[in-house]
């Protein structure tokens, strides 16, 4: 059913809010071959994270453009969603705004201030089970859904093929035109050499591959060294080469990214497979060196998964064309990392 013009002023005042945050340029550590990092500064959403965009695009998709069985309406049946911290957040405080009961399913192991946030929004918190990570999420997330279908509404973002995708891909569009105002002389190759995205489900990084891709950006991927789950499937020798046969995944901190050894089939990152340039596994003592340099020579004190792809940018530079122009996003806040499990 379409909005309301009383819905539709809300939705809109929500996306003036998660929308058009600062590009920032690293200034004060160096980026070899005088290639200049951007970072789009994500953090500065009302959660202090990238999902608000996403969730947001979903929830209005599902409330005013959806048919059965996914739309959904406030007063209507009580959402569920799944998280390791971030889009619950997202989640929680957007339902909070639009008049929608929520409960929210996140291992039980990640940080409290995750937890802690997405309870101060109101949302009800589920726990799955303590050191399984996301393929614990997803098993229990199954186990609840095939009992309680009729019971509530399940919005499902890591399977969003649309809304989610477009919202990232709208932040893209505001980095390519901000890069384009700092620099208008610029005529030789594209306008954005290289995009670093950080996998997990794959949604912010379907949607920017699909807007800067055909402008000539290479993209490419970053994940946790203890967990290259996107290298292995869809760069299978060069996971060879670095980790050999008896390689086994294990724990990390750049929550969100590398979900694991388990079968978990992820549509966003499926289609990906062919439009990434490479995929990087960054080690915890590297990401954890930039976090450090982050805060205190930028005075950005951003998260494990933001600081794991400035890492990543500075690794490109050191081969990229001189000159050339390297984006990247802050994604969340350090504190949403805290104490760190």
């Amino acid at each position: 059913m379409p909005l309301s013009a009383k819905r539709a002023a809300l939705y809109d005042r929500l996306r003036a809010q998660t929308s058009n945050t600062p590009l920032y340029r690293l200034e004060n550590i160096p980026v070899p071959n005088n290639c200049a990092v951007y970072c789009k500064e994500e953090f500065k959403n009302p959660t202090s994270s990238h999902y608000d965009r996403q969730t947001l695009a979903l929830l209005r998709y599902l409330e005013g453009e959806a048919v059965e069985p996914r739309c959904i309406s406030p007063g209507g049946l009580p959402l569920v969603e799944t998280t390791t911290g971030s889009s619950g957040a997202s989640f929680a405080w957007l339902c909070r705004v639009l008049g929608y009961e929520a409960t929210v399913f996140i291992p039980q192991d990640m940080p409290a201030a995750r937890i802690n946030q997405i309870e101060a929004y109101g949302a009800k918190v589920e726990f799955s089970t303590a050191g399984a990570y996301i393929g614990g999420l997803v098993r229990a997330f199954r186990r609840f859904s095939s009992k309680n279908r009729d019971k509530y509404d399940l919005p499902d973002h890591s399977r969003d093929e649309l809304a989610g995708p477009a919202a990232a891909g709208e932040m893209a569009m505001e980095i390519y035109d901000e890069v384009k105002r700092l620099a208008p002389g610029r005529r030789n190759g594209p306008l954005i050499d290289y995009f670093v995205v950080a996998l997990g489900n794959g949604v912010s990084a379907r949607g920017v591959t699909d807007v800067l891709e055909p402008k000539g950006t290479q993209i490419i991927g970053v994940e946790p060294y203890e967990s290259p789950t996107v290298l292995r499937s869809q760069f299978p020798e060069k996971y060879r080469k670095l980790y050999g046969e008896s390689f086994q995944f294990a724990p990390h901190h750049v929550y969100g990214t590398g979900p694991g050894d388990d079968p978990i089939e992820f549509v966003n990152i499926s289609a990906l497979k062919g439009r990434l340039t490479d995929v990087l596994p960054v080690r915890e003592a590297d990401w954890l060196a930039v976090h450090r340099k982050l805060l205190d020579t930028e005075a950005k004190h951003v998260g494990n998964s933001s600081a794991a792809c400035v890492w990543a940018a500075l690794e490109v530079a050191k081969t990229a064309r001189p000159g050339s122009t390297i984006c990247t996003v802050f994604y969340d806040a350090a504190w949403r990392y805290l104490p760190l499990i």
